[in-house]
């Protein structure tokens, strides 16, 4: 018997996936059936996985041309924010764009890395006046962004200083050695702990030049003393990359030492970051502390 066009009715495939040469020959032959239609839809629908960068739309669309399932604010009302790109979430915070350009298109130009590649350290990297050249952001915007980079940095090291504790010179390098080994210039930082030598918090005390920086143990105790701090760590880099300590640095720890034991604050280690190696000033025996 001879199929007609008009006697022909494809069966309803359950998953809605047909071959190459199926598909073509449902295009000759009319529409697919309201099964397929709504399967199909239901599958782009809920086909998210994870919220992933979308490839660009249409450039001269403006956000209200957009599909009201793609609009980030809707989008965040509907199913909630964790489903939103990072670039959706900026867009968000933004609220409008530029002439020319959304708020998603700006977005993405904030977290372009020099690589082009997208990621949230660009937010967190860039100075207000680098987040000021991108179309579209003023001093306004730039501002908020830089307070949003800041609250996640903040709830970061909370999280952090509820579960994580530092044990041995090691451990305190590991952390703190990409932030600080790659730096041009020589900063000192404060990790304050408790008694328990867990987290509380840290904050850099100095900066200086290539070579040195300036530091007072009464700045040193003021922040401890901020913190609540029964032992401190001291960390300082070497821009140079030689992480052997200066006299001027055993003088510095010894120095801090003594005020620590008179204020009952120990000082457990000082640390010297290098290029790709550290040295614990407690391990040289410069220092004689027990938690």
């Amino acid at each position: 018997m001879r199929l007609t066009h008009a006697s022909y009715h494809p069966p309803a495939c359950p998953l809605g996936i047909f071959s190459c040469s199926g598909t073509a020959f449902f295009e000759q032959m009319g529409p697919r059936n309201s099964e397929v239609d709504m399967e199909t839809k239901k599958k782009e629908e809920y086909s998210f996985i994870r919220p992933a960068e979308k490839e660009e739309p249409e450039k001269g669309m403006t956000m209200k041309e957009y599909p009201p399932d793609e609009r980030p604010y809707e989008k965040c009302f509907k199913m909630g924010a964790n489903i939103l790109s990072d670039s959706e979430l900026i867009a968000v915070i933004l609220k409008c764009g530029a002439e020319g350009s959304t708020s998603l298109e700006v977005a993405r130009e904030i977290l372009k890395m020099p690589d082009g590649t997208l990621s949230l350290l660009a937010l967190h990297s860039k100075s207000l006046a680098s987040l000021m050249k991108v179309r579209g952001i003023g001093q306004v915007k730039a501002v908020t962004l830089k307070c949003v980079a800041e609250l996640a940095a903040r709830i970061a090291r909370e999280s952090f200083r509820n579960s994580v504790f530092f044990s041995n010179a090691s451990e305190v390098a590991g952390y703190y050695s990409e932030q600080m080994r790659h730096l041009t210039f020589e900063e000192t930082r404060l990790v304050c702990l408790n008694s328990a030598s867990r987290f509380l918090g840290d904050c850099v005390l100095s900066t200086g030049l290539v070579n040195q920086t300036l530091l007072s143990a009464r700045e040193v105790f003021l922040k401890a003393l901020e913190y609540q701090a029964v032992y401190i760590i001291l960390l300082h880099n070497h821009p140079g990359g030689d992480p052997r300590p200066s006299r001027q640095d055993i003088i510095m720890t010894k120095q801090l030492c003594e005020a620590g034991s008179l204020m009952n604050i120990k000082l457990l280690d000082h640390i010297i970051i290098g290029d790709s190696s550290y040295v614990s000033l407690k391990d040289s025996g410069y220092i004689n502390a027990e938690v």
